[in-house]
């Protein structure tokens, strides 16, 4: 304790008059009478006392006890009410501390209140360092006292604190599950862990329906939790971080199977309410068929092993019967079949009103509808090419990709209900039958005749 009003004291000198009150009673009263009965009676009333009856020792002590107490409240302070404070609070992305700002700064207004005098230096966990040094102006300490935005795993402030405590003594307050940072020998330090999480749970998500290569867009929402795993079959294929709320939500991008089980995992100890579990709907295959002169080559290969295609393969002008949803070649023989959607490798396709208008040999590539469906993450533009056909392209025809000589992939409708897809590069004339674009553009053209 220390005394830091020294004239306070002054108040205890009214305990004189206090007690001289007390003890002050007033005279027996005395008056003249005619009669000599009430002369003796009042003769034995009883005289005043200089003693303090005891009925009003407690009213006495009472008083005293007050004014001692209203010295001490006016005189005396903690002996470390001038001792510099430093508040260390971790608002990494997995703290409390984000969810429950004004419970923080509830919990840490009564060592405020006790270090109304000394100066505060804040120091944040994320990133780490000083907001704040020094400062006696209560709402700029409030302000520094703010979580952060998040933006990953809070660092360490032992060095930090080392050097502010190496100067001079300070308290310290390490507010927030704070990984124990080294702290500097002889200084004071005091731990609030902060409000609990509330009891993390999963309260709503969902998935989008899976595409030909099996991603899938996942939302979810929760509450207690900072960030979750998308699991399949115990298998993290992916992670949530959900955004700062009383409700927190997040969206990821993964690719599974069609037709499986996803789990949300939220972080933290298991309980029931921290997975949720979603079936994806199985996706059905498309009926293909390849026309082609190489039945054991790189498309007819690639179409039998793709998961989304149910293939035939035939030779040019073999009897095909049945209806299809895609058709594949890379025959030059014209193509009589009909489909939903009909994709040409390697040459123009005048039966689908794309005449061939010359070829070039290791053409320069570029995108010029790199937002079309077809080509989503099919990057025909980074193809290595020994030898390519360009095109004429029709007044209703999309041109996907195109060479200074001239457009090699573009798309038309053919009929209503039909679809031309031509490309002008050749499977075996390129690179594109070794790479996954080739899978992902398939699987594009299977999206695109669904």
């Amino acid at each position: 304790m220390t005394l830091v009003v020294p004239l306070a004291l002054l108040l205890l000198l009214l305990a004189g008059p206090i007690v001289w009150l007390f003890l002050r009673r007033p005279p027996v009263p005395s008056r003249a009478v005619s009669s000599l009965l009430l002369a003796r009676t009042l003769a034995q009333l009883p005289q005043r006392q200089r003693r303090l009856p005891r009925e009003e020792l407690l009213p006495l002590g009472l008083v005293l006890v007050a004014l001692v107490a209203l010295v001490v409240a006016v005189a005396v302070r903690p002996s470390d009410a001038d001792l510099p404070l430093v508040i260390v609070i971790d608002d990494s992305e997995s703290s409390p501390l984000l969810a429950a700002p004004s419970e923080t700064l509830a919990a840490i207004e009564p060592w405020l209140d006790r270090h109304a005098t000394a100066p505060v230096s804040v120091v944040g966990t994320q990133p780490v360092g000083l907001r704040l040094e020094a400062a006696r102006d209560r709402a700029a300490v409030e302000a520094a006292l703010q979580p952060a935005e998040p933006s990953g795993v809070g660092g360490d402030p032992s060095e930090l604190l080392a050097a502010l405590c190496a100067g001079a003594e300070a308290r310290f307050l390490l507010v927030g599950p704070l990984a124990s940072p080294s702290l500097p020998p002889g200084c004071p330090v005091v731990v609030l862990p902060g409000p609990p999480l509330p009891e993390a749970r999963v309260t709503a998500w969902s998935a989008t329906r899976p595409t030909s290569t099996g991603d899938v867009w996942v939302h979810a929402q929760a509450v207690g939790a900072s960030g979750a795993t998308i699991e399949l079959d115990d298998t993290v294929v992916g992670e949530l971080a959900f955004r700062e709320g009383e409700v927190a939500e997040a969206v990821a991008l993964v690719s599974v199977p069609p037709g499986r089980d996803l789990q949300v995992v939220l972080a933290g100890p298991p309980t029931p309410q921290s997975r949720a579990r979603l079936s994806l709907p199985p996706l059905p295959a498309a009926r293909t068929l390849v026309r082609t002169d190489r039945p054991t080559g790189y498309l007819a290969t690639l179409a039998r092993v793709h998961p989304r295609l149910q293939t035939t393969v035939r030779a040019p002008g073999a009897p095909a019967a049945g209806t299809w949803d895609l058709v594949l070649t890379d025959a030059p023989r014209p193509l009589t079949d009909r489909a939903t959607v009909v994709a040409v490798f390697g040459r123009g396709a005048p039966e689908l009103g794309v005449p061939p208008a010359g070829t070039v040999r290791r053409p320069t590539i570029q995108l010029t509808a790199a937002d079309h469906p077809v080509l989503d993450r099919a990057a025909l533009d980074t193809l290595f090419v020994e030898q390519a056909t360009t095109l004429e392209a029709p007044p209703d025809a999309t041109v996907l990709a195109s060479t200074p000589q001239g457009p090699v992939a573009l798309l038309r409708p053919v009929s209503p209900g039909e679809t031309a897809v031509v490309v002008g590069i050749g499977v075996d004339d390129s690179d594109l039958a070794l790479r996954a674009d080739f899978v992902h553009l398939v699987a594009n053209l299977v999206d695109l005749a669904a």
